[in-house]
């Protein structure tokens, strides 16, 4: 709200979709100060207000730890929602019987999704959950999987977590929502698929990819300097 006061010139980021119908939000602020946009699809669904472009997330690459080495399991990390695709993420473990990592948080809000569609399947053998691990936790766990499910079913505007787990090697299956297709080199660091049948095949065929095309691809289009460079 100051920014319309303040004599430099404001930029402010986007993370999230709280612009979406929200019209009291555009009213305000499409006229006070210049957006920018952390993917071309959000920058695409924010167009009434001023934004100056798209510049892309980036993470300090050196701290992943790259394996090229890789176990039989499926990892699934983020909050444990329906727009996650965390019940699509099991449903495709069981399916192909892989054992599947689930790792989240569970929001009161979610609570009730939970119960019904995704506790019911916890063994602790082939469906495994765990509470939001901390970086040490994650970090294993992304340079040890098979690879990252991310079935998301909403335009999620970035997903940091595809960036982590390509700079473990470790490829990423995702639907073909929000910002994926910007992410992921389909049928080189992971596959974008639109079906559940296309993910059931592309968890299968992730073994033919090189891990460490997962690791450059990071370094060079997504790392922390690159970012600040950008908005600099």
């Amino acid at each position: 709200p100051f920014s319309k006061y303040a004599k430099p010139p404001v930029v402010t980021t986007l993370h999230n979709d709280i612009v979406k119908n929200n019209d009291i939000f555009f009213g305000y602020y499409k006229d006070v100060c210049t957006f920018v946009a952390v993917s071309q699809n959000q920058c695409n669904r924010i167009s009434e207000l001023k934004v100056d472009g798209c510049i892309h997330n980036g993470i300090d690459v050196d701290r992943f730890q790259f394996r090229d080495k890789k176990k039989d399991y499926l990892l699934f990390i983020g909050n444990i929602s329906k727009n996650k695709g965390a019940d699509t993420a099991i449903k495709a473990a069981i399916r192909l019987q892989r054992k599947l990592f689930l790792v989240g948080k569970v929001d009161p809000a979610h609570k009730l999704f939970f119960d019904k569609e995704i506790k019911p399947f916890i063994d602790n053998k082939q469906i495994i959950f765990e509470p939001l691990a901390d970086h040490q936790r994650k970090q294993s766990l992304y340079s040890n999987a098979m690879c990252l499910l991310f079935p998301i079913d909403w335009e999620e505007p970035f997903g940091l977590i595809m960036l982590e787990s390509l700079a473990c090697g470790t490829p990423v299956v995702a639907f073909n929502r929000g910002s994926v297709s910007e992410i992921i080199v389909n049928d080189k660091t992971g596959f974008v698929v639109d079906s559940f049948e296309e993910l059931l095949k592309a968890i299968i065929d992730v073994k033919k990819l090189d891990p460490w095309d997962c690791r450059k691809h990071v370094e060079e289009f997504f790392s922390v300097e690159k970012m600040s460079d950008q908005y600099e």
